[in-house]
């Protein structure tokens, strides 16, 4: 079972909590990688809808910036979704990265949508 979970923030300040659980067929295999994929995705798709143009993304797994910026080659299905979803967003994207299970308020907590999720 794979879950995924954002936190869209202004400030300290949530503004909407993104979550949900994936299929065998989205995942392909990946488990965690797809659960983060999913909640990045997801995320600039919120953006986008509410027209928000520039944004800090925290993200605790390294590929969620390098597939999105070429930095790492898209080899399987859902990282060449990815990608291809991530070059077509018009959003500016400041890349966080912030270390997993470290205690980080929000990464705890969207750790825990994804849990909740599945």
């Amino acid at each position: 079972k794979t879950g995924y979970g954002a936190i869209i923030l202004e400030g300290e300040k949530v503004i909407y909590e993104i979550s949900g659980r994936l299929n065998k067929e989205e995942v392909q295999g990946t488990k965690q990688v797809a659960g983060e994929l999913f909640a990045t995705m997801e995320s600039i798709k919120w953006c986008v809808n509410h027209s928000i143009k520039k944004v800090k993304l925290h993200y605790d797994y390294t590929g969620i910036e390098y597939w999105a910026t070429g930095l790492w080659k898209a080899n399987i299905p859902v990282t060449q979704k990815y990608k291809e979803f991530m070059q077509k967003s018009d959003l500016t994207i400041d890349w966080i990265k912030v270390k997993s299970h470290s205690g980080n308020k929000w990464n705890e907590k969207a750790d825990q949508l994804a849990r909740d999720a599945i």
